[in-house]
């Protein structure tokens, strides 16, 4: 069923874009109400012209209000996120942004309370609560206790292996993003030396994370957290809470390969949930 009467910019013609965002975003909306933004125009040209929609040359409240455009989509370089979340949201639209949407603590308090002052929505994407074996898992934690008792132990692990399932871009151009000075590269609180590893664990890792909070809500803060930098794909995290131990296993697998499960241990049983990749339609996310 078609959203009628609403328009979407979608920021960002790559990868994701290509094969994620603008055909679930075709789903909902007519053609001619998507618009497509990205500096590299060859890119954005070749993209509008595959999937049928409009190409956004600029973006300006004039523009947004001139072609009735209320909703906007991120899914562009990390780096230059924010500066088009904020630009979004203070020009009134209802934003949605791919994960993660800042890599400053700061800004994204900031774009939270832009978005209050707005009244806008500001949402970010975490595909993984949604899968139906996530919310099932949801649903029937407290049903599980009951029957297994309480939960001593939950472990996450996250090994990418080719999240793209072997698939590529549609479209491709040789263009280079230019203007520097709009990326959110300071960090107060990360050296240089631990930049990119930053950007990679917040970049690759972060689901796990948001995923822990959407299945466990009920859990107390974390007493003591542990965190260990193994090597530039490899992490270690694990806390203590409510007397759980709770630990997150990050790194590189196999290039074909992808792992992504979640172990919780009762008193009486363990209950494990086996994650598909990001692109992989052809297989389902399973509970054992």
């Amino acid at each position: 069923m078609k959203i009628k009467n609403k328009k979407i910019l979608i920021i960002g013609a790559g990868f994701f874009a290509q094969r994620v965002h603008i055909p679930t975003v075709k789903k909902f909306f007519t053609e001619k109400n998507i618009f497509l933004y990205d500096e590299r125009l060859v890119l954005a040209k070749l993209v509008a012209k595959k999937f049928k929609i409009n190409q956004f040359f600029s973006i300006s409240e004039k523009n947004l209000i001139k072609n009735k455009i209320t909703l906007g989509l991120i899914c562009y370089k990390r780096e230059r996120s924010f500066y088009y979340s904020k630009k979004l949201l203070n020009y009134n639209l209802n934003l949605l942004c791919e994960k993660p949407a800042v890599l400053d603590h700061k800004n994204l308090k900031y774009l939270i309370n832009l978005s209050n002052k707005k009244n806008k929505i500001f949402q970010v994407c975490y595909q993984k609560n949604y899968f139906n074996s996530v919310i099932f898992l949801k649903k029937n934690i407290s049903k599980l206790i009951k029957q297994y008792g309480k939960i001593n132990q939950i472990n996450f692990e996250l090994f990418n292996g080719d999240m793209r399932f072997g698939k590529k871009s549609f479209c491709r151009t040789n263009e280079k993003i230019k203007d520097k000075e709009i990326e959110e590269n300071n960090l107060k609180n990360v050296s240089n030396k631990n930049l990119i590893k930053y950007k990679i664990f917040s970049n690759r890792y972060i689901h796990s994370i948001n995923l822990f909070h959407n299945l466990f809500p009920f859990l107390s803060k974390p007493k003591k957290i542990n965190f260990e930098i193994i090597t530039k794909f490899n992490y270690y995290l694990s806390f203590l809470l409510s007397n759980i131990n709770v630990s997150f296993f990050f790194g590189d697998y196999s290039y074909n390969l992808w792992h992504d499960r979640i172990i919780i241990i009762f008193q009486k049983a363990k209950v494990s949930l086996d994650m598909i990749a990001p692109l992989d339609f052809k297989n389902k996310s399973k509970i054992t």
